[in-house]
């Protein structure tokens, strides 16, 4: 009897390691720059942009690539928000950091073991 695992918990991505093409980095600098200045953008505007590059054949890929990019940016920015808290800092200076580009997913860890490493310091060689 063979058993067959029709559920796979963890990351719902079916392709986690393929290459991310032009529109999907497009679509997930369009959602982060959103998401870190605080304005809300909808799936089907971020549809309507990349569909003028894209041409109208490939509509339902567009929106299945946004709805990809959309999981990718929540889950980078969680990971910095997370990262973040653990360090105590405020919420409003962690969004000044991401807005400056202080802060962001490839540098989150760097920045976090630096704050950690100076907040461990004696205060006189501060």
């Amino acid at each position: 009897m063979e058993i067959r695992f029709l559920k796979f918990e963890g990351d719902k991505n079916p392709l986690p390691n393929r290459k991310l093409t032009k529109a999907d980095r497009d679509a997930e600098r369009m959602l982060w720059k959103a998401k870190i200045s605080g304005t809300r953008m909808t799936n089907a505007e971020v549809v309507r942009r990349l569909a003028r590059s894209r041409g109208r054949a490939s509509y339902k890929a567009t929106w299945a690539l946004v709805r990809r990019a959309r999981r990718r940016v929540n889950r980078k920015y969680a990971f910095v928000i997370h990262t973040a808290s653990q360090l105590n800092l405020t919420e409003d200076l962690v969004a000044k950091w991401l807005r400056q580009g202080l802060l962001n997913p490839e540098n989150c860890t760097t920045v976090a073991r630096i704050l950690r490493d100076y907040s461990q310091q004696p205060s006189s060689l501060r």
